[in-house]
């Protein structure tokens, strides 16, 4: 009889992927004793910090390798009762995956019930071979769950099928009680935290789009009482280059005023203990902006995608936090939205009305 559970994704170094998949193995039902995860990528499961799964097996697949791991696929494919996608932007052209489309296919032959849990899509950037996989995983599957109302109304309108449901995004899932956050890389400095975006693929300005944000990152600096920048990417693969020359520019324009501090590595509870403790957080990172809202933390969102708007739309969140990138001219401008923002901190701890809706398809996925 199969009772095993296998989860797939993009889980390499996004903090964001790193905190969904954090949140699903914490909310999955105890009835798994083992848990398969098929990365796109090499994961790290001591990135997770405590995951709370001392009694169960975790096998983890790296699926950029499949040769090496074919026994351990083999394994899955065959004792696996359930496969979910566990969250983040989905049906993306990365290592030809379309949402783990040719995974799903065969786990679905042999008899495994197929979940989508807490999707999005760049509804920006579908094309036809996207959208017929939406179409076939709209099919196969037993519950397909989206975590914004634009890709919902995406799918319902392109793709015609009101099959999908809106749920909160996984992080929610996680456990952001204070016992649980670490502020140990603070040291009581009052912090401005940093996570650019790398948008090269984005935009073809990208270039004079990071020149502007640092200069309007070093007037807002200038005109702050703040005595430490923390700099971070939270994918370390993509956005390391960008938040190296950050922390170089400042470095030459501080010279010591302002201590800039570059960290390539840290762990999720390291991340959300800085974010918890800081001034102002300035990201282009979904997820930094999401946890930033859960804490209270005032934050600067640069909306490279479409799922930034999406989720301060949907999160009623002041719209001063969703920054343009041709806003960034204007530095009097991204000076003065903070200002605001800073005048509401923790005033609007979110979390999401309806969690419950999110917490009750984990559970589904033993019936």
């Amino acid at each position: 009889m199969k009772r095993n559970l296998s989860i797939i994704g993009y889980y390499t170094s996004n903090f964001g992927d790193l905190l969904m998949l954090k949140g699903l193995i914490r909310a999955i039902p105890k009835e798994y004793s083992r848990l398969f995860i098929l990365s796109y990528g090499k994961l790290d499961l001591e990135a997770l910090g405590e995951i709370g799964l001392s009694n169960k097996t975790i096998t983890v697949i790296d699926l950029s390798n499949k040769k090496k791991h074919l026994i351990s696929i083999l394994h899955a494919l065959f004792t696996t009762k359930s496969i979910v996608w566990g969250g983040g932007t989905c049906f993306n052209v990365v290592e030809n995956a379309f949402g783990g489309i040719r995974y799903m296919r065969v786990f679905h032959f042999f008899g495994a019930r197929i979940y989508y849990m807490g999707i999005g899509i760049n509804t920006n950037r579908v094309n036809n071979t996207l959208c017929e996989s939406i179409k076939y995983a709209l099919q196969i599957s037993n519950s397909f769950n989206v975590r914004d109302r634009e890709s919902q109304m995406y799918i319902n309108s392109e793709i015609d099928s009101s099959f999908s449901a809106l749920v909160p995004d996984l992080v929610y899932l996680n456990d952001f009680s204070p016992q649980h956050r670490c502020n140990k890389v603070l040291n009581g400095d009052r912090v401005v935290f940093v996570s650019y975006r790398c948008i090269d693929t984005y935009f073809n300005n990208s270039k004079e789009y990071l020149n502007g944000f640092i200069k309007n990152l070093t007037y807002l600096l200038n005109h702050l009482a703040i005595n430490r920048v923390i700099i971070y990417p939270s994918d370390e693969v993509v956005d390391y280059d960008n938040n190296i020359v950050i922390a170089t520019e400042l470095n030459k324009v501080f010279l010591g005023r302002v201590s800039i501090d570059f960290y390539e590595h840290l762990t999720i509870n390291d991340v959300l203990g800085v974010i918890n403790n800081s001034f102002l957080v300035i990201t282009g990172r979904l997820h930094v902006g999401v946890v930033s809202s859960v804490f209270g933390t005032p934050f600067l969102l640069l909306n490279y995608s479409s799922k930034n708007r999406a989720f301060i739309q949907d999160a009623c969140i002041n719209t001063k936090s969703l920054v343009e990138y041709n806003e960034l001219k204007d530095e009097t401008q991204f000076y003065s939205n903070s200002i605001e923002l800073l005048k509401d901190r923790n005033v609007c701890n979110y979390v999401p009305s309806n969690i419950d809706i999110l917490v009750n398809c984990t559970s589904s996925i033993m019936n």
